[in-house]
């Protein structure tokens, strides 16, 4: 008997017969919740439905679950789901929750179907689950968060996506909407807390409010005129581009506030600005940059300082005014926000202490307003500490040819890109909004020391270091370069060098895959809003895209068209690629050649799709033989194992594996093959990856993936690792290293000569193609499969290589080659291979 069946066998009753107990619903209440497998996350459960779950990964109401599924195939469905019914996008359940049934996974299983199946099953009542409590100790410097924050509860909750949110040293903390540059809630007290929800990440204000606001659209405006006696006067709005009205251009910490500078834009003639033309709307370029209609610019500081007097405790805004137009004064709305908790509130300003009043002022003036109140803040009882879950250096054995570490990290940090600093030391981002340094120690057994950088951005997903000391981060709504001026190891100084792209507080609005090419042009690819239909067109620019920043922040749009382009990388001929993942249009998981002006497939929520013409990946990278293809890398030219130096390597997320490819360039056309790396079908953690997401390769030559458990995707306790590669002493395995296509077939490269007489008969490969048809629905099966017989097997370079004589190839098919017989016998590592054959090529 199988596994599976043996787990079936010890965890479930087949009889039916069995009493399930308040422990076991209890217990399958938790498994099935937040703090379990999470299955909430995409499943409906009774009158719960999950949010920003899109329509081809929502799954059903599992309150009925025990209706429709024979508990014979559950421990099957849970470990792989995608083996019962072809195509289903539920994640593989691969690991245990610490702490509960001795912590065996084929127990929880058997748990959580023995809850599911009983009448008296009740929704779990645990649907999100907090990940982290900020709060500011009395005296100390302020504390910055970032990503997305809602306001309110329930159905009321309004979302900031663009969020700065400040917690000072005398318990008081705003909540800034840069968009609009507006303070839109007060708070005292606790700061703040991140929590998930289904797959989705908040932030929300912990304290107790003191005032709230609903969005001002005219914070600042600009009257032309009055500087001219006798001359009208006209006052002007700011020109809105992407729902903003301000454009944040930097923010810093001060020892008791925050510095922000943002500019904003304003047509003199008062009409709203245009942006330039382009042939494809999604091309387009910000309505601020348009060079044929220039605006005005208005450029700010903003400086927000806690605030204390007799008149009570709080916080204080200045505004000075950095430029402007000669002919202009500049016009500003004080910070006006709705009393919600009746606190005796005490509101001045520099310019008249009526808060109705609105300043004039030129360059370099400037107003301060004032906001106490007499409340006590609240005592806020220390968060207890976490404790630090280091993980074990454990051997890493699934990935022939090299032995694997983990490395002993705090296992509550989620890695989601790693780069290293000039100094040696490895810095990497983190899903929970951090960018953490790790000491350059070289004993494995020992636990690294991490040191925070930076903390609170939105989902991370992108790092580069700069000589100059700077580290430079992609997180969802902009590129970031972070400094340390102080020397005291933390950022303090942030510089905006891209912004622009559509945006709001949907998950999938990731800004991913950063790198950078030899003339410092910097790409990164940003996540399509394709299943939000009732998304806002203006907030939908780029999206699906990849996008180019030069040295000087102008932003290209090259590419668009695809769901996710998680994973960005340039080849040593210059060449860049970005990954995509199946569904919907995509029928593979793909590895794209990016081309200025070309479209991937999936077309964004407001892309007009008439005469859309689709560019076909590089890579059909075979599904579900992959799942989720994120980051990619390829090697470099000084890499140990020479032979492996200029392949790709690719982070297989749900199946929790590597793959490697190879490009080939037929006639202009980049296409090429896919390989596993590591072993397939292999427990999370343990000697296997946790669950590779990012990718780097260390100044040692070592390969790094950093892999993560999340909540949303695998079930799991959003926590993760860092993984090493070294090459092993032995060397790699004797398997295929390239497989390339030729007019009349293929040839087939070895690490090491193979067996000639073996190799030679065409008897002993297996040639198959296949092709996917989109028919309109999130999965698509293989069709057109057949067989190609090998007609005649060429031995060449002493059996290192071996040409393929077949007929009958065809472009837009993926074709698999497998070696039989005595070659199968040999334990060749791989010994199948997957060619993308986007174009047949012919002879030259």
């Amino acid at each position: 008997a199988d596994s599976a069946r043996q787990d079936i066998l010890q965890h479930v009753d087949l009889s039916g017969k069995s009493e399930v107990t308040e422990d076991d619903l209890l217990l399958g209440n938790q498994l099935a919740g937040a703090a379990g497998f999470n299955c909430v996350a995409c499943h409906q459960a009774g009158a719960f439905e999950p949010r920003n779950v899109a329509l081809g990964t929502q799954g059903s109401d599992i309150m009925s679950m025990g209706e429709r599924l024979r508990p014979r195939f559950f421990q099957r469905w849970m470990k792989n789901p995608i083996r019962v019914v072809t195509g289903i996008e539920m994640p593989a359940i691969k690991k245990a929750i610490p702490g509960l049934a001795d912590e065996s996974l084929p127990a929880q299983i058997g748990a959580l179907w023995k809850a599911l199946s009983d009448k008296r099953f009740t929704p779990p009542t645990v649907t999100s689950r907090f990940e982290q409590v900020v709060n500011v100790p009395s005296g100390a410097s302020p504390r910055i968060v970032r990503d997305v924050f809602t306001i309110g509860t329930d159905k009321n909750r309004q979302a900031v996506a663009r969020a700065m949110a400040i917690g000072f040293g005398n318990g008081h903390n705003i909540l800034i909407d840069p968009d609009v540059m507006q303070v839109r809630q007060w708070t005292l007290g606790e700061f703040a807390r991140q929590r998930t929800e289904g797959k989705s990440w908040y932030w929300d204000m912990g304290g107790t409010t003191v005032l709230t606001a609903s969005p001002v659209p005219n914070m600042l405006s600009v009257e032309y005129g009055r500087s001219a006696p006798g001359q009208s006067v006209k006052t002007t709005a700011p020109v809105e581009d992407e729902g903003r009205l301000f454009e944040l251009q930097s923010y810093s910490t001060l020892p008791d506030g925050v510095e922000l500078v943002c500019q904003s834009y304003f047509n003199p003639a008062g009409q709203p600005g245009s942006a330039a033309e382009s042939p494809e709307p999604h091309f387009t370029q910000p309505i601020w940059r348009n060079a044929d209609h220039p605006l005005d610019v208005v450029r700010v500081r903003h400086q927000f300082r806690s605030a204390e007097n007799a008149a009570g405790k709080g916080w204080q805004h200045t505004i000075e005014v950095l430029d402007c137009p000669p002919d202009a004064t500049v016009r500003v709305l004080p910070d006006c926000l709705t009393d919600t908790a009746g606190a005796g509130l005490k509101f001045t300003s520099s310019h008249g202490n009526e808060a109705g009043t609105a300043p004039r002022l030129h360059r370099g003036d400037a107003v301060t307003f004032s906001l106490r109140t007499e409340a006590t803040v609240p005592a806020v009882p220390p968060v207890p500490a976490k404790p630090v879950l280091t993980a074990t250096p454990e051997t890493i054995t699934s990935t022939p040819g090299f032995i694997g570490t983990r490395l002993p990290l705090d296992t509550s940090v989620m890695p989601t890109a790693i780069t290293w600093l000039p100094d040696g030391r490895m810095a990497f981002t983190s899903l929970k909004g951090h960018v953490w340094i790790a000491d350059d120690s070289e004993n494995s057994e020992t636990p690294r020391e991490l040191t925070l950088f930076e903390e609170g951005l939105a989902a991370p997903f992108g790092i580069l270091a700069d000589g100059d000391g700077s580290v430079i981060v992609a997180h969802k709504p902009e590129v970031l370069r972070l400094r340390d001026t102080d020397g005291d190891g933390q950022a303090d100084q942030r510089e905006v060098i891209a912004s622009g792209w559509g945006y709001n507080d949907n998950y999938h609005d990731w800004t991913s895959g950063l790198v950078r090419d030899n003339n410092g042009n910097m790409y990164v690819g940003l996540g399509s809003d394709y299943s939000q239909k009732d998304r806002p067109r203006n907030q939908d620019r780029w999206r699906g895209g990849v996008i180019q920043i030069d040295p000087s922040g102008v932003i290209t749009p090259l590419a668009m068209s695809m769901r996710y382009p998680m994973g960005l990388a340039i080849d040593r001929h210059g060449n860049l690629f970005a990954t995509d993942n199946q569904g919907v249009q995509n029928t593979f998981n793909e590895i794209n050649h990016i081309l200025p002006g070309r479209h991937y497939g999936v077309p964004s929520a407001h892309q007009p799709t008439d005469n859309l013409q689709q560019e076909s990946p590089a890579l059909a990278v075979p599904h579900p033989w992959t799942r989720s293809v994120n980051s990619i890398l390829f090697l470099p030219e000084n890499y140990p194992v020479a032979s492996l130096r200029g392949h790709g390597i690719g982070c297989e997320y749900d199946s929790r594996f590597l793959i490697r490819f190879t490009i080939q360039n037929v006639n202009g056309t980049l296409q090429g093959a896919a390989y596993r790396f590591s072993r397939p079908e292999q427990e999370a953690g343990g000697s296997n990856f946790i669950g590779p997401i990012c990718s780097a390769v260390a100044p040692d030559g070592s390969l790094v993936i950093g892999s993560i458990w999340d909540s949303g995707w695998q079930g799991g306790l959003n926590t993760g690792g860092i993984e090493q590669l070294r090459p092993a002493a032995g060397g790699l395995p004797n398997g295929i290293r390239e497989l390339t296509a030729t007019p009349t077939g293929f040839e087939v490269e070895f690490f090491a000569p193979v067996d000639a007489n073996a190799a030679g008969r065409p008897a002993h490969w297996s040639v198959q193609g296949y092709t996917r048809i989109w028919g309109g629905s999130y999965a698509t099966p293989d069709s057109g499969r057949y067989t190609l017989p090998v007609q005649s097997a060429e031995v060449v370079d002493d059996g290192r290589r071996i040409r393929l004589n077949v007929t009958g190839l065809k472009a837009g098919y993926v074709y698999d080659i497998s070696a039989g017989g005595p070659l199968a016998a040999a334990d060749l590592w791989p010994n199948e291979a997957h060619y993308s054959m986007k174009v047949v090529p012919t002879a030259q």
